[in-house]
C-alpha cells in the first residue's frame, strides 16, 4: 500500500501544477492526491479479486483489462454522461472510474471560468469530491470483503 500512496504523491506532485485550473492551493493539491490515493486502492483490491476468482493467470490478466476497458469507456472522460447510448448508461454507476474521474474533475474546474463544463458532460453525481471518494471507499470494503470471503472458501494446496 505504501508504493501506491508514494507513487500517488509523485503523480500528484508532477500534474497538479501542470493542470492546475482552481486556486492551486494545498487544498487542491491534498484532494487531488487523496482521489488517487483511494483510487489506487480500489484498483488493488480489483486486481486481488480477480486474482483469486480466476482458475489461471492468463484469464486474471484478461479479464482484469476487460474490467478496466470497460471502467474507463464509460467513466466520462472519452464520451460524456449525456452521449452514452441509454442501453448502456446504467454500466456508469459501477465503474470506480467514474468516481476518480468525476472527483478530480470537480476539484480541477470548480470555481474556475470552466466550471460550467462540469454541468455540461453531467459529472455532478455526486455532486462533490467527498461523496466520490466516499463512494469509492465504499466500493474498496465491498472488493476487499468479497476477496476475503473468496480466500475462505479456497482450499489451500501444497
Amino acid at each position: 500500500a505504501w508504493v501506491l500512496t508514494l507513487a500517488a504523491l509523485l503523480e500528484t506532485a508532477l500534474l497538479v501544477p501542470m493542470v492546475v485550473l482552481g486556486d492551486g492551493g494545498w487544498q487542491q493539491f491534498c484532494t487531488f492526491l487523496a482521489t488517487l490515493i483511494v483510487s489506487g486502492w480500489v484498483g488493488s483490491a480489483i486486481v486481488l479479486l480477480v486474482s483469486v476468482v480466476c482458475p489461471a493467470q492468463d484469464l486474471a490478466f484478461a479479464v482484469g483489462s476487460g474490467v478496466v476497458a470497460l471502467s474507463l469507456m464509460v467513466c466520462g472522460g472519452y464520451v460524456p454522461f449525456p452521449r452514452i447510448p441509454p442501453h448502456a448508461s446504467w454500466l456508469q454507476w459501477p465503474s470506480p472510474a467514474k468516481y476518480t474521474f468525476q472527483a478530480l474533475s470537480i476539484a480541477q474546474l470548480e470555481g474556475s471560468r470552466l466550471e460550467p463544463l462540469l454541468d455540461e458532460a453531467a459529472l455532478r453525481t455526486p455532486s462533490t469530491v467527498a461523496a466520490n471518494i466516499g463512494v469509492l471507499g465504499c466500493v474498496y470494503v465491498v472488493f476487499a470483503v468479497v476477496t476475503m470471503l473468496a480466500l475462505a472458501r479456497k482450499r489451500e494446496r501444497r
